[in-house]
């Protein structure tokens, strides 16, 4: 029972902490930081060890779940750096794309030993190419609807990751979904006292990187099946049917719409990883 909790504490309170202090000072803009610092601090306590530095990886064992949370932690700084003029599209969309390819690039270095050039191309674009439209997917849900409300969906589809990566038997890759998914719902409570509270564009890239990461290294590392990783990957994009907000009813529907259509396919994913 004692280790059961202790794993519950290390997966909740570095993130929630990172997510506290971070957004609640500084704003939504830093999110994508917490994010980073949290599944740092919490992969250093569940494998009781300091995560090792870029450079020692690079010239080590090259460890996934390590090159995931670095990843996650430069991409979490890029978002947080980002000028407040809003990128054209020709430059973000690229740029977008380059932080979300490195960071998988990374991940797959151990695995990528394995393959040829052909399963490498496909593998690393397959990965890519649903991480992005989940990324675009969110940055247009959050543009459309940036209140507390869409902090607390995407908590809520990170959750759906967690259960997900532990019904496949990945279960370290599900505590740390459950970690950012902690870091997003403490950032969604900072409404609270933040008023108003604006979650920022920004954060879809931070959450598209780990969100994708986390099931790519659950298909690559663990025994999460392809098409169930695939279904979760795009489920954020049922969030876009949630347009605007508004205060009337039709708005309300069209919340509850698009988080519907994200629990169904993650629904979908887990039914498919027990069923198998």
């Amino acid at each position: 029972m004692a280790d059961v909790i202790r794993a519950v504490l290390y997966g909740v309170l570095p993130a929630l902490g990172a997510a506290l202090l971070l957004v609640g000072l500084l704003g939504t803009r830093w999110l994508g930081v917490a994010n980073g610092l949290g599944l740092l601090v919490t992969l250093g306590l569940l494998k009781q060890r300091r995560p090792l530095w870029p450079h020692e990886l690079w010239a080590g064992n090259n460890d996934a779940m390590l090159w995931l949370c670095w990843g996650a932690l430069a991409v979490g700084l890029l978002a947080a750096l980002h000028p407040r003029r809003e990128l054209p599209g020709w430059l973000a969309v690229p740029s977008g794309l380059a932080c979300i390819g490195g960071n998988f690039w990374l991940v797959l270095v151990n695995p990528r030993k394995r393959w040829e050039v052909t399963e490498c191309v496909l593998q690393h674009g397959a990965a890519i190419a649903v991480a992005a439209v989940g990324w675009l997917s969110v940055r247009r849900a959050i543009g459309a609807r940036p209140g507390p409300l869409m902090a607390w969906a995407l908590s809520g589809c990170l959750a759906g990751d967690a259960a997900l990566l532990h019904f496949s038997g990945s279960t370290l890759q599900g505590q740390l979904g459950g970690a950012v998914a902690t870091a997003f719902a403490a950032a969604a409570g900072t409404a609270l006292w933040r008023h108003p509270f604006v979650l920022d564009r920004t954060a879809a890239l931070p959450f598209a990187a780990i969100h994708g990461g986390l099931l790519l290294t659950g298909v690559h590392l663990s025994e999460l099946g392809p098409v169930p990783a695939v279904l979760a990957g795009v489920a954020p994009c049922a969030l876009v049917l949630c347009g605007a907000a508004n205060t009337g009813t039709a708005g309300a529907m069209r919340f509850l719409l698009g988080f519907a259509g994200m629990v169904a396919l993650l629904g979908s994913a887990v039914w498919l990883t027990q069923k198998g």
